[in-house]
């Protein structure tokens, strides 16, 4: 009986220095319009998961070509640290979303498009908040995933790309290399269970107890604004 409670202590040890050890980059693009809670709800998370792991979670931020950008209706200004062609090897590419008409023009842009690409054939994990998901359909990621964005625009953007699957009435959806949240708040969602994946539940669920925040996977969608 002693042994079997040593090994148990053992097991518990060594599962807590594997997730202290495993360093996760996080780049986090940001650019004109950006939806600002899309950006700051799973950003704050990674903040506060680093309260309780050894600073397990680097943030880097950046642009297209490294500038000042303002968020939506010019609302907070952010400088980040990095461009598309100065930002180090990341594990982690987080898309926020925007207003769908900026998420349709910018999302066609061919820079953007060969980064993202070059990302994914890299092995980084691409994830997406919101309207996010558009750029990576833009960029032939979605083919052969399945992938979930904002409510209002999920039906439409599934029946463009033949080669993915769209998945309705949940906050995020996981497809390997590539993860995707609905709208807005489930960005949330999706970097708590990313935290959970990384980190561990108990983490986890202290970040959901600070944020006053009911995490959850499954949500039955409005059926309009």
């Amino acid at each position: 009986m002693k042994l079997r409670i040593n090994l148990t202590w053992v097991f518990c040890l060594l599962t807590t220095m594997m997730f202290a050890q495993e360093k996760i980059k996080i780049g986090i693009f940001v650019y004109p319009e950006m939806e600002l809670q899309d950006f700051a709800g799973p950003t704050d998370v990674f903040v506060k998961a680093n309260r309780f792991t050894d600073d397990q979670y680097e943030l880097l931020l950046f642009s297209q070509e490294g500038k000042l950008i303002e968020t939506e209706k010019n609302t907070v200004t952010i400088l980040p640290k990095y461009s598309f062609k100065t930002l180090p090897e990341v594990d982690i590419i987080l898309l926020p979303g925007t207003p769908i008409e900026v998420a349709m023009t910018l999302s066609k842009n061919e820079e953007i498009i060969r980064f993202l690409k070059k990302q994914k054939q890299k092995g980084t994990t691409m994830t997406s908040v919101c309207t996010g998901a558009y750029f990576l359909a833009n960029a032939g990621l979605l083919d052969g995933h399945k992938f979930t964005t904002y409510y209002l625009d999920a039906v439409s953007l599934g029946n463009a790309l033949p080669l993915a699957e769209v998945v309705l009435n949940v906050r995020f959806v996981d497809s390997g290399q590539v993860l995707t949240a609905s709208g807005i708040t489930s960005g949330i969602d999706l970097a708590l269970y990313m935290v959970e994946k990384y980190s561990g539940k108990d983490i986890q669920e202290k970040i959901s107890k600070i944020m006053q925040y009911d995490y959850h996977i499954e949500q039955q969608w409005p059926e309009s604004i």
